[in-house]
């Protein structure tokens, strides 16, 4: 039983590379690929609140709408989203 199973996967080597020791505390940072996951769920939610907010002020210009939704800067997004959030008319959104 010493030695590993060719299918055995260590988990614990895994783990050893996201953990972290900040201010004497152990800390494991998740993996790249989750961190992705959780980034473009946040654009992708982003980019759904700027469009809901300004097809309520009426019709979106194509170009309007395939330029958010190739947006992938959050701090960009934001900002539209408050502006998306001010205008009154269509009109008044500027990218």
């Amino acid at each position: 039983m010493g030695t590993k199973d060719a299918y055995q996967y260590d988990y614990l080597d895994d783990a050893e590379q996201y953990r972290t020791v900040e201010d004497g505390k152990e800390k494991f940072r998740m993996c790249k690929a989750i961190e992705d996951l959780i980034m473009d769920g946040r654009l992708e939610s982003k980019v759904e609140d700027i469009l809901e907010l300004l097809g309520e002020l009426g019709e979106i210009p194509a170009q309007m709408e395939e330029r958010i939704r190739a947006e992938t800067d959050l701090s960009t997004l934001s900002s539209w989203h408050k502006a998306a959030a001010k205008a009154r008319r269509i009109e008044e959104f500027h990218l």
